[in-house]
């Protein structure tokens, strides 16, 4: 294979309201995927070079430029004067605006373009940007443009705009499906039919349905010292200003890492629900990736990105051992089930680095948990917040509002649970319930008593914003229109009876360095209320 000039750039989003608590209004962890499509192309001998205009355009804006540099995000939220720059009607400030992002990614005639689009639930800014940077990349430098990314957010591209700079489009996971394209593309061959991917609209569409194995991330060619947190937007008293000032001037970095693919339980509404538990490094494997990123980035934490980390109670006991066996003396924070959990490996986690977890619980009613298939007990999930609070965890807890099916009782016992346990409930992260393409409930929507599926694909701008992509009818209950009332309804509900404090606040950087720095939870929430007060 000849060398080609390959770069995968991830794209920005901007938003209107402060969606995050950095100054730059913007996600400060390293993209994951970036980073494993890297090392993946990379270990597979294809020279591919990484950046992040995400990070960049929002840093610079903020703290780099003088003022006469900075790029005006004001033009994406414009879409039809975007799409008319993108049809080949001139526009002499959106090419300006362009001259400027382009000097932050160094490309050069005949470009393969590896573009990552974002999701965005506010508005479409992502949209009007990918057609925009597609569009003026194509004329400047003739590139071959490549889109990936999250599918919803790409199937509104391709469905609803002009794409004739994106020469393709794939969805599902990108590694496999773009080493095959890019040796096609640099061998002038057509890309043929090869196991598990579907390949539509004339070559210009490819569907892959394998999912990538678990693999360290190279996260060379980011712009990591971007990522670290500083002037973040928080009120707080004049009594922490010392240990704020050195939270600001520390520059935490936290790194996102997964060595777990899908999940061995079966909740109805989740994707992972059809795909099992397709992947899990050893142990062993995993202290030595995280040994390794430690070295080579010396990151404040690790942001685990499993769907579960305790898959089973050997498997985080020994990761547990590794972790500790190995000395690293990480921070890392996780999602767990609490079917695997006991007291005793709480603590071992404790001791191996964990600071936070968060379970799933989705709802406290019986009848709803029962349907969702969630197979956890309430007072199980009670004990287990208490150990997690006794091994100095900060704990949080998943809920989702307006179930199929969901009533006012459901609701009801939703809070009083919370309410009950808010002692050990430092954080909750509540949800509006989305039909997910691929989960079991979408695909036997009769047996679960859904009816009517259709396509809404729209952001909606609530207090909690959600995009929603399907609608649905409940059979003989609430049409979409009452449905989707409700589904607010439930959300806005737990939030005013659950609002107390801390539990709808949170601040990753802010905790991981909070624990850095105290190694106890009592000191760390003693921050966090000061904070809230």
């Amino acid at each position: 294979m000849r060398d080609p000039k390959i770069k995968i750039i991830r794209l920005p989003s901007f938003f209107r309201k402060r969606q995050f608590s950095s100054k730059p209004n913007c996600c400060l962890i390293p993209p994951l995927g970036l980073g494993l499509i890297a090392s993946y192309l990379r270990s597979k001998g294809i020279p591919v070079e990484q950046d992040d205009l995400n990070m960049k355009i929002h840093y610079d804006n903020n703290y780099s430029v003088p003022p006469g540099d900075k790029v005006d995000t004001d033009i994406f939220f414009d879409i039809q004067r975007i799409k008319n720059y993108n049809k080949g009607n001139a526009d002499v400030y959106i090419d300006e605006v362009m001259e400027k992002i382009d000097s932050k990614v160094k490309l050069s005639d005949g470009q393969i373009a590896l573009l990552s689009l974002p999701d965005n639930i506010e508005n479409d800014s992502n949209l009007a940007f990918a057609l925009a940077y597609s569009r003026f990349i194509k004329k400047r430098y003739n590139s071959i443009n490549i889109l990936g990314g999250q599918g919803p957010w790409s199937n509104l591209l391709r469905t609803r705009h002009n794409c004739q700079d994106i020469d393709y489009v794939i969805q599902g996971d990108g590694e496999y499906p773009l080493y095959h394209l890019l040796n096609s593309i640099t061998n002038s061959q057509k890309l043929g039919n090869l196991p598990d991917l579907s390949i539509l609209e004339e070559g210009k569409l490819i569907l892959s349905n394998r999912i990538s194995e678990t693999i360290k991330p190279d996260f060379s060619g980011l712009p990591i010292e971007k990522y670290r947190s500083k002037d973040e937007v928080l009120g707080y008293p004049s009594d922490i200003e010392e240990i704020m000032g050195q939270f600001q001037q520390t520059g935490v970095l936290l790194l996102p890492y997964r060595f777990t693919r899908g999940c061995p339980f079966e909740c109805i509404f989740c994707i992972s629900s059809t795909q099992k538990l397709s992947h899990a490094l050893p142990p062993e494997e995993i202290a030595l990736h995280l040994k390794s990123l430690q070295e080579e980035y010396n990151p404040t934490g690790f942001f685990f990105l499993n769907d579960t980390i305790n898959i089973s109670k050997k498997y985080i006991n020994e990761l547990c051992d590794e972790i500790i066996a190995n000395k690293l003396k990480i921070l890392w924070s996780d999602c767990a089930r609490i079917d695997n959990l006991e007291r005793d490996a709480l603590f071992k986690m404790r001791a191996a680095g964990c600071i936070r977890l968060i379970f799933g619980m989705e709802t406290a009613s019986p009848r709803l948990l029962k349907y969702i298939d969630k197979k956890i007990d309430l007072r199980k999930l009670e004990d287990v917040l208490r150990w997690t609070d006794e091994a100095g965890i900060w704990a949080g807890v998943e809920v989702i509002g307006g179930f199929p099916h969901e009533k006012q009782e459901d609701i009801d016992a939703t809070i009083s649970f919370l309410n009950a346990n808010e002692k050990y409930i430092n954080r909750i992260y509540l949800n509006h319930f989305d039909l997910r393409q691929n989960s079991v409930l979408y695909n036997s929507p009769q047996k679960y008593g859904l009816e009517r599926i259709f396509k809404v694909d729209q952001c909606t701008e609530k207090d909690f914003s959600s995009y929603v992509e399907y609608g649905f009818d409940e059979a003989n209950g609430l049409r979409w229109e009452d449905k989707a009332r409700q589904i607010e309804f439930s959300v806005k509900m737990v939030q005013e009876s659950c609002a107390k404090g801390q539990r709808f606040f949170t601040d990753e950087h802010l905790l991981f360095y909070l624990y850095s720095y105290f190694d106890n939870k009592d000191d760390v929430k003693s921050i966090y209320l000061k904070i809230l007060k």
